[in-house]
């Protein structure tokens, strides 16, 4: 037996609504794992499904629901990047260096998500042997300016390159 419980806090909603959402996404999590028809147009809630999967690092549902993703013809940029970090989560590594390079210059990208994609890049290639592009991705996400983990990591990895070079 499987079941799901969903929480939604949300700004401006009333509370039948914010109530009412929690339990679509719900419905829909359960049908997806007892493999029902999904609606593929909520982008909300495949989004939602997919970081749930990812953070409880479920396997099985993030093959199955990656799969239902790579069968949407036209899928938005929101769910290309989810599919990039399903398949980065997988180690399907090639996979996700496609995804992330169809997407990484796209102008609705939010700043933060942008130097993520740069610094997975970065990864992916310096994987696939190919350090001077891993070294390109690098600091392009270094120099965005942004304080988080991945432009740290970035920063770290440029310096001692330039280190070992000098």
């Amino acid at each position: 037996l499987y079941g799901y419980l969903s929480e939604h806090h949300s700004f401006g909603e009333s509370e039948d609504v914010a109530a009412d959402y929690a339990e679509e996404l719900a419905a829909e999590m359960l049908a997806t794992t007892l493999g029902l028809d999904f609606d593929p147009d909520n982008v909300e809630a495949l989004s939602q499904l997919g970081h749930w999967y990812l953070v409880l690092k479920q396997t099985h549902e993030l093959k199955a629901l990656a799969e239902r993703l790579h069968k949407i013809k036209a899928r938005s940029l929101r769910l290309t990047l989810l599919l990039g970090d399903l398949e980065y989560a997988r180690e399907q590594y090639k996979t996700a260096l496609r995804l992330y390079s169809d997407i990484v210059g796209h102008k609705d990208l939010d700043p933060t998500v942008r130097a993520r994609i740069h610094f997975r890049l970065g990864d992916l290639y310096e994987m696939a042997g190919e350090p001077r592009r891993a070294y390109g991705y690098y600091q392009d996400c270094a120099t965005t300016g942004l304080d988080i983990e991945e432009t740290r990591e970035a920063r770290r990895r440029v310096e001692h390159r330039s280190r070992g070079r000098g």
